[in-house]
């Protein structure tokens, strides 16, 4: 710890703790600018039956200095490692509420994928900080698969989000989207089928009405699958981890993959 004094310290202090416990403060780059002086302090807690502490800590600095370092070192290596672990039970909340809110087939009251990716980003940070042996290649393909899923998040939550069709707004959770599907058999045969805009009551749809819906729904449900599927293979042939955190979703797909989409929508 770096610390400022208004006299020159000494470079090691104690206290007495117990009778066989002392707790020592220990300090390198001593230096002075000015009228203030300033070191780096670091502490360690010793346990000594006799009374040559002072002699024990002069004969034993250095060592005694390097195990401090490396006891602060651990001590902040732990202490990120359990803010991070708070982060992550902090957004278990935003979590269950947008899991709920999803069951029921409500507006999710969070940006799940937002929240999905910084989840994903904790954890891959408190993975690194609890192994410091990673390497460059392994740190790529990490941030390849955040980002794949991130993607694959804001996919879904833009599909269960849902369209505007004839001035009315339709959700399209996985209900939705087996409601749809059973409802397009039946208005396929020219039957009337009843089904609900967003907020509205229940009303009786031609089957011209309803296949105009599906065909709606479809179409955008099909561009979205695809287009997540295309960015995806799109991420995995990136080589640089800057290439991959500037990914968003809605960026222009490369040639290759922008002629494919534009043949599977085309059809």
């Amino acid at each position: 710890m770096y610390k400022a004094y208004l006299t020159e310290p000494e470079s090691y202090s104690y206290e007495e703790i117990s009778n066989i416990y002392y707790k020592v403060i220990l300090r390198n780059n001593i230096s002075q600018k000015d009228n203030l002086y300033t070191a780096n302090e670091y502490t360690i807690v010793l346990i000594k039956n006799d009374s040559d502490i002072d002699e024990y800590i002069k004969g034993n600095f250095d060592t005694l200095l390097e195990q401090a370092k490396v006891n602060e070192k651990e001590s902040n290596l732990n202490k990120k490692i359990e803010n991070l672990k708070k982060r992550l039970d902090d957004s278990d909340y935003q979590i269950l509420k947008c899991s709920e809110n999803f069951m029921i087939g409500n507006v999710l009251p969070y940006d799940f994928s937002k929240l999905l990716s910084n989840r994903i980003g904790i954890r891959d940070e408190i993975n690194k900080l609890q192994n410091d042996e990673l390497t460059i290649e392994s740190t790529l393909e990490e941030e390849k698969q955040r980002k794949i899923i991130e993607m694959m998040s804001y996919s879904q939550t833009t599909i269960t989000n849902g369209i505007d069709y004839n001035n009315k707004h339709y959700r399209l959770n996985t209900t939705d989207q087996i409601n749809l599907t059973t409802l397009g058999a039946l208005a396929a045969q020219g039957q009337s089928v009843p089904y609900h805009a967003d907020g509205e009551i229940c009303s009786i749809y031609t089957a011209e009405e309803m296949n105009g819906l599906i065909a709606a729904a479809s179409k955008f449900i099909i561009y979205h699958t695809t287009y997540f599927n295309l960015l995806k293979h799109q991420i995995l042939n990136l080589d640089a981890i800057e290439e991959v955190k500037a990914v968003y979703y809605g960026v222009e797909l490369k040639d290759e993959y922008k002629a494919v989409i534009n043949a599977i929508t085309g059809a």
